[in-house]
């Protein structure tokens, strides 16, 4: 049976060489006919030594060719080391030819070869004269394998319990055992079987030496659950790997905004009119509105009422000094003791406020208010 096979490869041989001199490979074709006939005649020893039986060779990966047997003292014009697919029946695949020895170099006994991008399956080497000198005079390996292999490819993050927002950037990452590999990255989302499906496409292929991206979440996507799922060699099935996520992270839809700071105008609470404070006693003072900043408060003599109820509502009594109840920075709370000294005067006054900064709302930083309604001072 061995026998048979290796015949019926030695008739594909001679097969795919015929083929080769039609369509003008690098075999000649004036010598491949007959300058070397007597050379036929010549028994050889001549072998493949490796690849071996049942080897497996690795695409992409480096390995040595090795033969024996060639007989110096028999002139040649050199050798071809051609690679066969192990066919037993047409139509042949055309060699593919991995080197020409020249006579110079008839004596090498080897030679490396880099195993190109080929389709995984059986092979075989076949060491021919680069002219004709009869089938006694070339040799065969054993069938070998070539594998395309399938790189691995493993999602790092994220792996499972995140929480992303929607519009916040993200970090993916990963890695993948061959460098030179493609990877597509995607957002998995779950139907309603439990299966999953590609909710967003993330990038469609990026080297594999890159292992991670930056990723801000869209706001196409729905709040969920999901997984990142990555691919090595996206575009081609017979080398394709993936890997997801171990377990689900949630998306979550974005997160209102903290509103802006306060432009609400600063206004007096307490006290806004009809009070009746003794000197030398304390009371409260409130406002509300801004609670950041500088707050001065004044007590001002009152005169009378400018019948305007928001804002600077009362005109000031000249003639009375203003008390100047304090100055109110990072310690601003909206409220204040103000112990009434013995020495004010009795009278009606009125609380202003300023706001005297860049954080209130009006555009020229005054912004203030009065009490609605006087308030009295009394002695004590």
């Amino acid at each position: 049976m061995k026998s048979e096979k290796l015949q019926n490869r030695g008739v594909a041989l001679v097969t795919v060489l015929i083929i080769g001199l039609v369509v003008g490979l690098s075999l000649s074709g004036a010598d491949f006919l007959g300058n070397n006939l007597a050379q036929a005649q010549v028994s050889s020893g001549l072998q493949v030594d490796f690849p071996s039986a049942g080897f497996n060779l690795n695409v992409g990966q480096t390995y040595t060719i090795s033969w024996s047997g060639i007989d110096s003292s028999v002139y040649l014009t050199g050798f071809s080391i051609q690679l066969f697919r192990d066919e037993i029946a047409p139509p042949y695949t055309p060699p593919y030819l991995i080197v020409n020895i020249p006579k110079s170099s008839i004596n090498q006994v080897s030679y490396n070869w880099t195993v190109p991008e080929l389709s995984g399956g059986k092979y075989y080497i076949a060491i021919t004269c680069a002219t004709f000198c009869g089938p006694r005079y070339q040799a065969l390996s054993s069938v070998f394998t070539i594998v395309n292999p399938i790189p691995t490819i493993k999602v790092l993050s994220p792996n499972g319990g995140e929480t992303w927002e929607v519009g916040k950037t993200q970090f993916i990452s990963w890695q993948v055992s061959d460098p030179t590999a493609p990877v597509g990255v995607y957002l998995s989302g779950f139907d309603e079987f439990g299966g999953t499906y590609i909710a967003e496409t993330i990038v469609p292929g990026i080297l594999g030496q890159q292992s991670s991206i930056s990723w801000i979440v869209p706001s196409t996507v729905k709040p969920g659950k999901y997984l990142i799922r990555a691919v090595a060699n996206p575009n081609d099935k017979t080398k394709s790997a993936e890997d997801s996520s171990d377990a689900s992270f949630t998306i979550t839809a974005p997160v209102a905004p903290d509103p802006p700071p306060s432009t609400q105008s600063i206004k007096v609470i307490s006290p806004n009119g009809g009070e009746t404070w003794e000197a030398g006693k304390t009371y409260p003072i409130s406002w509300s509105g801004v609670k950041v900043g500088t707050v001065q408060i004044l007590a001002h003599p009152w005169l009378s009422n400018l019948g305007n109820l928001s804002g600077f509502t009362h005109s000031v009594d000249t003639t009375r000094s203003y008390i100047l109840i304090g100055n109110f920075a990072n310690e601003n709370t909206g409220s204040f003791s103000w112990s009434i000294l013995n020495t004010a005067l009795p009278g009606k006054y009125f609380i202003r406020l300023f706001c005297a900064n860049s954080q209130c709302n009006d555009a020229n930083n005054d912004d203030g208010d009065d009490s609605d309604l006087p308030f009295t001072i009394v002695a004590p």
